[in-house]
């Protein structure tokens, strides 16, 4: 078997180990519709768009580069993924390999098994602060209002929550809207959102 045979066997081995796991990984971050998502990227930064993850060189590519493997691959792992990658497509480019380079790909590709991945884990939002003016009229009778974010919904336009203002409230008083501040990580739960009641005459 020829070194560059050897290199790719390595590759590909590698890649069919992670390769479930990294396609996991992509759904859970881009969604059923990740494959479009990842190719998006690599067009911005000038790779041709890959076919999926059946594809070793796009399968390691992917596990190096992509932001979706930040912190849920150890970046040992993520470099590794790399320079195996790089290895590969020095094959398919008829570039000439090192004993050394045939080393490295195989003992990448022993490593791979050892590899776990764990999701991150959930961090809660962190609570937002706002001001909200209001008329002496709307105080003292209480009212809904309607408050605009600073979050945006699917669709780019900004999000609004209705808010209930109590009777006689006052400049100063909080007003607390459950799950309207900063989104959550890793599952975690969204922040609070905090409005600073401000009556204007």
């Amino acid at each position: 078997m020829s070194r560059g045979e050897v290199v790719l066997q390595a590759a590909r081995a590698a890649a069919a180990t992670i390769q479930l796991a990294l396609q996991q990984r992509l759904l859970a971050v881009y969604g059923p519709d990740w494959l479009t998502a990842v190719n998006e990227r690599r067009r911005r930064e000038g790779y041709k768009p890959g076919r999926g993850l059946d594809d070793h060189r796009f399968c390691l590519f992917v596990f190096g580069h992509d932001p979706a493997t930040v912190r849920w691959a150890e970046e040992h792992w993520r470099r590794s993924a790399r320079q195996l990658g790089a290895l590969s497509n020095r094959v398919v480019h008829d570039e000439t390999l090192t004993p050394a380079d045939e080393d490295r790909a195989q003992s990448i590709a022993r490593a791979v098994h050892g590899w776990s991945f764990v999701a991150p884990s959930p961090v809660s939002g962190k609570d937002v602060t706002s001001e909200l003016r209001v008329t002496a009229w709307k105080a003292a009778l209480g009212d809904v209002v309607e408050v605009r974010l600073l979050e945006r919904n699917a669709n780019g336009r900004s999000s609004t929550v209705k808010v209930r203002l109590p009777i006689g409230v006052t400049s100063g008083q909080l007003l607390r809207v459950p799950g309207r501040g900063a989104p959550g990580t890793g599952g975690g739960p969204n922040g609070d959102l905090f409005l600073r009641v401000r009556v204007e005459p």
